[in-house]
């Protein structure tokens, strides 16, 4: 732990994103701009947008999130939403780079506050920068805030890990991470699905190179575990490929390949662990696993087994089929119950999806049907209507274990289970919006002059959930543990334990 002359930064992503002053947001947009002047370029990011380019783009964007996005005043006011574009428009006077044009419309796109929304760069820049030296060869973890130095890519050991990250190349972490937050799209208020996008060495990466200019090198400063006088290092940055290379030779048994779905006893506690990694059908094509199959045979045994405890682990599941939400909370339940409430989309038709922008229809009208706001109800989904109980339903106590990367059809799954009283939730707070947010169709947009990309997702998806007193955020677990600075180096997994301790006391109960 830090000495006390060491101040720890702790970052809030909810300051971050509350509007009630928008002039966060502005300043942000104008900084964006200012950090890129004589940051070193290459010859792609020489290329520059005219204003007429620009506001073509901008036009277009405009167009697809206004007429399309299903919750794009969900949590700010449409005055608010054109004050945005107002106060951005300056930027767009002088000629810009991609990255710098980039800059200023991300944290706009983030203001939706909607995780399955981003803004993001060109393919041939995003490439371009992954074949350069431009990576922190280090894996961070965010723990209350303060981001701590984990897996080492490096060639040779240089820092313990469960070191506290003060600063990069003399930017202090608590300058580097807010402006970071500021660009990233997260469902409402969410606090802990930002820092896990953060931990993505890759994302990280890309990030502090768009933000902070392209650098080819790394000076660190960090505090080691119980010190209290920070160590500076100084790491040459590597290709993505590198750093790819470099985790498979460091760490072989965390970068070996990981099958979807993972099914194991715990005999000292009478446990049974099953881990849900994704949700998403081309991971389970590419282990031949089938989702439905596997789960029939998981319960089949605990049925047999008489186990009296399940744990379900969802840390780390981005989402993927709804579907396979559904057919896991039918084993969990025993009567019947309800999944999405509704699914809706603004329009039957939309103008950005028209020749010369995209074309093809994208949800079959013959699927929609108008109501009485106006909108249109996507009426062919199997999560609709009553959801019918598995045959093989387990009835014992039921842990889940969720934090800010349990997302999309994880976190739904979640809100469900949460709602009917199945399960009591353990770790930290999920990374989806309790009751639902925008997915389903989700066209990518690319637009002409920049090649800026964004995937505007179409259905607007209701949990069929009520009654959470907290609307912008996530689910909160009833038992909310975090990991520990030590936990890094030891590998002590704390939220797995806790649920093997209380399963190894209710079985001392007479």
């Amino acid at each position: 732990m830090p000495g006390k002359d060491i101040k720890a930064p702790v970052f809030s992503y909810f300051k971050c994103q509350k509007l009630k002053d928008m002039r966060i947001v502005f300043w942000g947009l104008m900084l964006f701009v200012f950090l890129g002047k004589g940051l070193k370029t290459s010859l792609l990011a020489q290329i520059l947008l005219t204003p007429a380019q620009m506001q073509g783009d901008v036009n277009l964007l405009r167009l697809a999130l206004e007429e399309a996005h299903p919750t794009r005043t969900l949590y700010i006011t449409e005055a608010e939403w054109q004050n945005l574009w107002t106060e951005a428009a300056q930027n767009w006077l002088n000629p810009l780079s991609e990255v710098d044009f980039f800059r200023s419309l991300a944290p706009i796109v983030a203001q939706i506050r909607d995780g399955h929304t981003s803004l993001w760069i060109s393919e041939k820049l995003e490439e371009e920068l992954e074949n350069a030296p431009l990576f922190l060869p280090a894996k961070l973890k965010f723990i209350q805030g303060q981001a701590y130095l984990w897996r080492n890519y490096h060639s040779s050991a240089l820092w313990p890990a469960g070191s506290q990250l003060l600063a990069i190349n003399g930017r202090a972490l608590e300058e580097i991470v807010p402006l970071m937050l500021l660009n990233l799209s997260a469902d409402g208020a969410s606090q802990s699905h930002p820092y896990h996008l953060l931990e993505n060495t890759r994302l990280f990466g890309l990030w502090y190179n768009l933000l902070f200019g392209r650098t080819a090198s790394f000076q660190i400063e960090y505090l080691p575990p119980g010190q209290t006088t920070p160590v500076k290092v100084k790491l040459p940055g590597q290709t993505l490929a590198q750093l790819q290379t470099n985790f498979e030779k460091n760490y072989p048994t965390e970068a070996a390949p990981t099958p979807p779905l993972s099914w194991e006893w715990d005999k000292k506690s009478d446990l049974a662990f099953l881990t849900i990694r994704s949700f998403r059908p081309e991971a389970f094509e590419a282990y031949n696993i089938h989702f439905a199959s596997f789960l029939e045979n998981c319960f089949s045994q605990l049925d047999k087994a008489k186990t009296p405890n399940l744990v379900i682990d969802l840390r780390g599941n981005l989402g993927g089929n709804d579907a396979y939400g559904a057919e896991l909370l039918a084993h969990l339940l025993d009567t019947t119950f309800s999944y999405y409430e509704s699914l809706e989309l603004l329009k039957p038709q939309f103008d950005f999806l028209s020749p010369p922008y995209l074309s093809g229809e994208v949800v079959p009208s013959r699927m929609l049907q108008e109501n009485e706001k106006g909108t249109f109800n996507f009426i062919n989904h199997p999560g609709l209507g009553p959801q019918n109980p598995a045959a093989m339903v387990f009835s014992g106590q039921v842990w889940v274990l969720i934090d800010g990367g349990s997302f999309s059809t994880a976190s739904e799954f979640a809100s469900l289970c949460h709602y009917y009283g199945r399960a009591t939730f353990v770790g930290q707070e999920s990374g989806g919006a309790y009751y639902g947010g925008a997915g389903g169709f989700m066209p990518l947009l690319i637009l002409p002059h920049s090649g800026l990309r964004i995937q505007i997702p179409l259905l607007r998806q209701y949990l069929a959930v009520k009654n959470y007193p907290y609307p912008d955020r996530g689910l909160l677990p009833d038992v909310e543990i975090d990991y520990r600075p030590e936990d890094l180096q030891t590998g002590y997994d704390r939220a797995k334990e806790f649920v093997k301790k209380k399963g190894q006391k209710n079985l001392e109960k007479p």
